[in-house]
């Protein structure tokens, strides 16, 4: 298993996030994860410290909330520094 693949499924089931979420959070379309999840490519450099990231935050948070917490957190409205109100 490439470490691509072990990022996401630790997201997946430590942090309650879904295909979907990372997308969102990733910024790319949800067939890029599906591609990134079977091996078939690999994310771009920026992407995938995002991966990284976003594992480090969810096992930090794993300490404290249920992976289904952690999902809600990070789907919680937030207001940008323009001013735009989106979920992550």
């Amino acid at each position: 298993m490439d470490l691509d693949q072990i990022l996401i499924k630790s997201l997946v089931q430590n942090g309650g996030l879904t295909d979907e979420d990372i997308a969102a959070i990733a910024d790319v379309p949800i067939a890029a994860i599906a591609g990134w999840k079977s091996g078939h490519t690999k994310p771009p450099p920026r992407h995938a410290l995002i991966l990284a990231d976003l594992r480090r935050v969810t096992e930090q948070l794993g300490a404290y909330y249920t992976p289904d917490k952690i999902r809600i957190g990070f789907m919680r409205p937030i207001r940008s520094w323009t001013g735009r109100v989106r979920s992550i």
